[in-house]
């Protein structure tokens, strides 16, 4: 009997050791660096490495309360944090907003760690200046910059498994410089599975699915490439712009039950582009301060599905080709201070636009339209140094301007429209000089009656 085989490999050059800091522009909940929030987990970059988490999924194997979602039809990871998934906690790069205006979900198992100074995972009753549809928390993925005159990064590796055909491939790179009054970050990676390995006691039960070893059709490669160009005129301002690609391909392991209506899935194309300003301004007295967010995104999406497991015909009836063309824009802006030496407030708002277009083979595209329209207001009433009251209320609207559904007669859906208010309540009380926890926490949702009757902002 074979033994797993494992051998990694991994070469790293600096001018410069290279010095991790958090890019703070992309941060929206605030917490002091030496203290730990019970309600929010924060995996740094070395956590990544040293549990080689080279992908966000891989973060649920050590992270409480947050499993991974893995499986269906598509082949997707999701996040699933206290038991709500990825329309209940969102995903966001950088404090901006990233899902698929098809169904609001994200393949969160196509994004690297290797860019990453850190990923906080906010649970249970997080804050409402992140924008809508945060029910059960939020998940921010925080990108580097560079702290030195010259720094950089690179990094090789090598796995596999007991079969040889079930190799992976990372490489990776981060090269950064700061200077005094601006600063650049570029960062690219390559990850590659050319195969998933099944377990030794697995036993085949459909003839048409794996016979054991390597599991079929079940490769994945992610190639990523950002660049990041920030101004800082003095110690407290930041303006950056950030221009990222991500390029996949995908395919979805075979069938083994016993059921005759298997998939023959593959997906040739899973491409993300992204371009988004964020800026940090501070001005006057009492910590005042306006952040503001400008994105826009891009996703394009091909799945072809064949006839059997060799993946050379689609000539039966379920076989087809299917293609996603997505954009998404949007605008934001945060604004707080003190109002006094206990007290302090801070508003948000956020408008998105999201276009979903789809079509299969030679149908008609047909298109969805959707705007979102996002605002919050949050008080902080600080009792002691250690014990503080967090009092939020925000408003979420949503227009759907198209929707189209052409093999149901052609149906065609404009301006619906539906609204919600949350509040949430909590008390935060730091325990000692390293661990703080909310004691007591509630968020609420739709306590406003929605128009027309629809249903609740579709989270």
């Amino acid at each position: 009997m074979k033994k797993t085989l494992l051998c990694t490999a991994i070469a790293m050059a600096c001018t410069t050791a290279y010095a991790e800091e958090v890019f703070t522009l992309g941060q929206i909940e605030v917490i002091a660096d030496k203290s730990t929030d019970l309600s929010t987990a924060r995996i740094n970059q070395a956590d990544l490495q040293k549990n080689n988490q080279t992908r966000v999924s891989d973060v649920a194997k050590t992270t409480p309360g947050v499993f991974l979602d893995r499986g269906g039809a598509r082949n997707e990871h999701n996040l699933l944090v206290r038991g709500f998934d990825a329309r209940r906690v969102p995903i966001f790069i950088d404090g901006v907003p990233v899902y698929v205006p098809y169904d609001s979900n994200m393949d969160i198992g196509r994004f690297t760690t290797f860019n990453l100074s850190r990923i906080d995972i906010s649970k249970g009753a997080s804050s409402v200046l992140y924008g809508a549809n945060t029910l059960g928390g939020a998940v921010n993925l925080i990108t580097q910059k560079p702290a030195q005159p010259f720094e950089g990064s690179i990094g090789y590796g090598f796995a596999h498994g007991r079969s040889s055909d079930t190799g992976t491939n990372q490489t990776y790179f981060n090269l950064g410089t700061k200077q005094a009054y601006f600063y650049t970050q570029l960062s690219g990676s390559f990850l590659e599975k050319q195969g998933l390995q099944l377990s030794k006691h697995y036993h085949q039960v459909n003839p048409k699915g794996d016979d054991g070893g390597r599991a079929e059709n079940s490769v994945q490669r992610d190639k990523k490439l950002s660049l990041k160009m920030a101004f800082t005129p003095n110690a407290t301002d930041e303006y950056a712009v950030v221009l990222s690609t991500q390029k996949g391909t995908k395919q979805s392991p075979l069938y083994s039950g016993t059921d005759d209506s298997a998939r023959y899935w593959r997906w040739p194309m899973w491409d993300k582009d992204s371009i988004y300003f964020l800026s940090h301004t501070e001005f006057g007295s009492n910590n005042f301060y306006l952040n503001t967010k400008v994105f826009y995104d891009t996703f394009k999406n091909d799945l072809r599905s064949f006839d059997d497991a060799s993946f050379s015909t689609q000539k039966k009836r379920p076989s087809f080709n299917s293609f996603y063309r997505d954009y998404s824009y949007g605008a934001g802006f945060d604004l707080g201070g003190d109002l006094t030496e206990k007290n302090s407030l801070k508003f948000s708002t956020i408008v998105k636009y999201d276009v979903h277009r789809e079509h299969d083979n030679n149908d008609p595209v047909a298109v969805d339209k959707d705007r979102t329209y996002s605002f919050g207001l949050e008080n902080t009433y600080r009792f002691t140094e250690k014990t503080k009251l967090i009092a939020g209320i925000s408003y979420d609207y949503r227009q759907s301007n198209r929707a189209e559904k052409y093999e149901e007669k052609n149906v065609l859906q404009q301006n619906k429209r539906t609204q919600s208010v949350h509040l949430i309540l909590a008390i935060s009380m730091r325990l000692t000089t390293k661990l703080s926890s909310h004691i007591a926490s509630i968020k609420m949702m739709n306590l406003l009656l929605v128009l027309r009757r629809k249903p609740a902002l579709p989270q």
